[in-house]
């Protein structure tokens, strides 16, 4: 029987330590340290119980709660407080927790406690999910019996962690409703069944003969434009999966093709996933996949945009990021995650690579003509491939020179990991680039190979601190770790960049620790370079 799943979410490390101590021969503990973090959790692992203090950073327990009872009505709460104000307890009962226990506590009335809190939530959660479930099934056994060609579908709206620390938990609700209204006017066959996941839709739609990707087509494209929220633009990013039923094919067996078909739909880097007939082999997808990524790099198909990097002591936007990007003519988005391996599966990298560096240098050239952007640098990515080539210096350059871009406008990535090899024609294709004025930056720097020693090798201009590095400002050794890269690199005077600003906190940590520039969604979205150019001019007035 698997182990129950307890989150704690207290600002304080000795209590988290204290408590995670106190219950580990009952229950698998994670722990953090404000409602934010605790709403990432929760969307990205299932928790039988949350033990939550009342004061936190930000947003109070009493929050968490209401949170809870609206989005993770299956888990159960008890909470936690250092004071010992009765109307704090009674409001935390009113607002749904199970219980109430003030610390300093006895490890045996917090055992207790947190027992009988799980005894509730295995009673509950395993009668709210088959609830669900069976009435998810009930009503789309009804519409196949009434219409063979009836299909189930399910959507994710992806990325909640992110929208909720952007926008607030009330207007993601909102933005779920929305989403269920836009996908209701897909098609007027459409009918919701119900919500298996805080963000999880499923519903059911006609089909006809050879339509169904058209259909799942059509599904994902409504949740396309933004959301708007109160005047304000909330991106939607969302994948569906979609199963046609076959004859004599039950309704639960249909069900669970649909929710195979959205997990593949993650898998593949897909915007959607398609399970009709025969087409329901992962193996199948992958071939079909590589072939189109193939037709796609040959024939320049892969569209380039670019993320803005800011300078946090002026807010000024003082470089781009150029990345490739797939949008499928059937399938949707295709991130860089899936269709970058599949172009080093098939030896066609060095062709990728060649195409960024060619329109990113063309597109920034043309850029920097507007005085809103005459000092504007692009970064690009270069591949292992590319740095082992003796040639690739001379592409660099013919690239600039045609386009009419400086060279020391382009700022060359290398991931950490390629620093790493020390053999003499890398060495010397770095020792090229940077005698052509090309500055080089470590890229992915912080993700498990970080060497001080790499930094003296060659001289970097810059040092991409990695998101997985820059997301530990929570934590206090993490933040003196990132103090001391940030520091050492002023040192040697080169620039250190945070990649992965999501949230408001997190920047500001950052600008605390004496960090010079980011990038992030918070900051700015990849976006084609006719955005960019749109951003900057109103920036500039």
């Amino acid at each position: 029987m698997n182990r129950p799943r307890v989150l704690i979410v207290d600002d304080d490390a000795q209590i988290c330590f204290v408590t995670t101590r106190a219950l580990e021969s009952i229950a698998q503990c994670d722990a953090v340290h404000d409602v934010a973090e605790a709403t990432h959790a929760l969307e990205h692992d299932t928790y039988d119980l949350v033990l939550v203090d009342v004061t936190l950073p930000g947003p109070s327990g009493l929050t968490l709660l209401d949170l809870l009872r609206r989005r993770w009505p299956q888990t159960v709460a008890v909470m936690l407080s250092g004071g010992t104000d009765l109307s704090v307890a009674r409001e935390a009962l009113d607002r749904g927790a199970f219980g109430y226990v003030v610390k300093p506590f006895r490890v045996r009335d917090l055992r207790i406690q947190v027992t009988a809190a799980l005894s509730s939530a295995r009673r509950s959660t395993g009668t709210a999910r088959a609830a669900t479930r069976g009435r998810i099934v009930a009503d789309l056994a009804r519409l196949i019996d009434d219409d063979p060609r009836r299909a189930c579908f399910m959507v994710e709206v992806e990325h909640m962690s992110l929208l909720n620390a952007s926008y607030g938990v009330d207007a993601v609700a909102r933005l779920c409703e929305d989403a269920e209204d836009r996908l209701r006017h897909v098609d007027r066959s459409v009918e919701l069944l119900g919500r298996p996941g805080p963000a999880t839709f499923a519903g059911s739609i006609r089909v006809a003969d050879g339509t169904a990707a058209e259909t799942a087509h059509a599904l994902h494209r409504s949740l396309a434009a933004p959301a708007i929220v109160e005047g304000r633009r909330i991106p939607i990013a969302a994948r569906v999966g979609l199963a046609v039923a076959s004859p004599g094919e039950s309704a639960d067996a249909v069900l669970n093709l649909a929710e195979g078909a959205l997990v593949a739909a993650g898998d593949y880097g897909q915007s959607f996933v398609v399970y009709d007939g025969n087409e329901r082999d992962p193996a199948r997808l992958q071939q079909e996949l590589l072939a189109d990524a193939a037709a796609a790099i040959h024939g320049g198909e892969l569209q380039v945009e670019y993320q803005p990097q800011q300078d946090l002591a002026s807010g000024r936007c003082v470089g781009l990021e150029a990345l490739a990007r797939w949008h499928h003519p059937t399938r949707g988005e295709v991130p860089p995650s899936i269709f970058i391996p599949l172009a080093e599966r098939m030896d066609l990298i060095d062709e990728l690579g060649a195409h960024v560096l060619r329109t990113a240098c063309a597109d920034i050239a043309r850029l920097r003509r507007s005085r809103d952007a005459a000092a504007v640098r692009v970064s690009v990515n270069a591949s292992a491939v590319e740095l082992r080539d003796a040639d690739y210096p001379g592409r660099v350059e013919r690239a600039c020179v045609e386009a009419g871009l400086p060279l020391s406008a382009l700022r060359l990535e290398v991931t950490e990991s390629l620093t790493l090899d020390e053999s003499e024609e890398v060495d010397r294709v770095l020792a090229d680039l940077e005698r052509l004025g090309v500055a080089l930056s470590i890229d992915d720097f912080g993700t498990g190979y970080s060497s001080f020693s790499i930094l003296t090798r060659v001289h970097w201009s810059e040092i991409k601190m990695d998101r997985s590095l820059t997301a530990q400002y929570v934590d206090p050794r993490g933040r003196e770790m990132l103090r001391a890269i940030i520091n050492y690199g002023t040192s040697l005077d080169i620039d250190v960049l945070a990649e992965g600003i999501e949230t408001v906190a997190q920047l500001q940590a950052l600008q605390a620790l004496g960090c010079r520039y980011a990038q992030g969604f918070l900051l700015g979205r990849p976006q084609p370079i006719a955005g960019i150019a749109h951003n900057l001019r109103r920036a500039a007035a």
